[in-house]
């Protein structure tokens, strides 16, 4: 889903033309190919997929790849500290501008990474799983019970507990094969709530339940992926740190 998100960045910058570039390992290749497709799905053409590996000669290759079929946008999925040394090199070497549009782990460089220059930083967005609930009612609740809590993916916990007990609920059961069924009939079909007390009382009313948690919007499918999440889109400021910049919604609740 975030290789969606990151398609739907680059159908919102107006580009034509993309190119992917990604670390080749058992991460990057097949999130590189959901995002191809992503992207292709989405109506702009990719002109290329380059892979790539953290040494010099790989980067310089890969680079080059890039120029030559001259992208307007490169969407680049890669780690904390290869990400921005793909990003910085192809920057350098580039003589048209161009943007780059990459995944939650270049979010946050690794302490070893060249930091990306105030010029480069305008050309950056990302998106990232949503990292901090979103409903203040729930903030307010996790700090009354841990005041020192940073609450950073509280709520994807709150949602994994919930969403099991709610099952266990809906069923009357408590096999693990029984509830992994109802997880589905929980979050996607029903009266729409967001914490466990209000879902509960809705069960209990007899009615059918849609759970959506802290963050106001999640379903998951029969297979137990996630169809329905949101991602928070990023940039970095001219000091290189990173900063929110609204909301991606990606499937349909």
């Amino acid at each position: 889903m975030q290789a969606q998100a990151i398609a739907s960045v680059v159908e919102a910058s107006g580009s034509s033309t993309a190119i992917v570039v990604y670390l080749d390992d058992d991460y990057g290749r097949p999130f590189a190919e959901a995002a191809q497709e992503a992207i292709i799905a989405r109506g702009t053409r990719v002109s290329a997929t380059v892979a790539f590996t953290a040494n010099e000669d790989s980067v310089s290759a890969a680079v080059e790849q890039v120029l030559a079929n001259q992208p307007e946008v490169v969407a680049v999925i890669a780690d904390g500290a290869s990400g921005p040394a793909i990003i910085n090199a192809i920057d350098a070497a580039a003589t048209t501008r161009l943007t780059y549009v990459v995944n939650d782990a270049i979010r946050r460089p690794a302490p070893s990474a060249q930091p990306f220059s105030a010029q480069l930083s305008r050309k950056v967005v990302g998106v990232a799983p949503v990292a901090y609930a979103t409903s203040p009612a729930f903030t307010q609740a996790l700090l009354g019970v841990d005041p020192t809590t940073t609450g950073l993916y509280a709520h994807n916990a709150y949602d994994c507990l919930a969403i099991i007990a709610l099952a266990a609920q809906a069923t009357g059961s408590n096999q693990p094969r029984d509830l992994a069924d109802a997880v589905s009939t929980v979050t996607t079909s029903g009266t729409g709530c967001t914490t466990f007390i209000a879902c509960s009382a809705a069960l209990t009313e007899g009615r059918n339940i849609n759970y959506n948690g802290p963050i106001g919007n999640l379903s998951i499918g029969p297979s137990g992926n996630v169809t329905t999440a949101d991602f928070d889109r990023f940039r970095f400021d001219a000091s290189g740190r990173d900063v929110s910049d609204g909301t991606i919604t990606i499937g349909n609740d």
